[in-house]
């Protein structure tokens, strides 16, 4: 028999149940360099083990509906030496712009971002110029 990854021996130090309920994000962020060469692999592989449809929706953020499998990530890169952080995620947009996009989709078929969210904040009108900035403010 040959070693267990890292990947298997932290998930098998977790619980078996598991939670395929709520949508997770592990955020990490490896200061100072990149990551350990097998980090990406063992990522893969925690996904692999849990039969999970976990995904890397970029490179310092992991989005899972297995509870084992976020708190196998969040160990895998604390241990790797990442700043790790985990959320709870939850697909919503604000009643208001989604009211906006409905109405922008009905009246064109490709909505511009300013039909959606308003003129924008740095288009030269309606909004002054700024010519000068103090910080603090006097």
């Amino acid at each position: 028999m040959g070693r267990k990854s890292a990947a298997q021996r932290l998930l098998d130090e977790l619980p078996r149940r598991d939670n395929h309920d709520v949508t997770l994000l592990v955020l990490y962020d490896f200061r100072g360099g990149p990551p350990h060469p097998g980090f990406y692999a063992n990522l893969r592989r925690i996904t692999e083990l849990t039969g999970d449809d976990s995904s890397l929706v970029q490179y310092s953020a992991y989005k899972t509906t297995s509870l084992r499998a976020a708190l196998a990530a969040h160990a895998l890169a604390s241990r790797m030496g990442a700043e790790t952080v985990v959320f709870e995620a939850a697909e919503r947009l604000p009643t208001d712009l989604r009211r906006r996009l409905m109405e922008s989709q009905a009246e064109a078929e490709t909505p511009t971002h300013e039909a959606v969210l308003g003129p924008s904040v740095w288009s030269p009108a309606p909004y002054p110029r700024l010519t000068s900035f103090k910080y603090p403010p006097a």
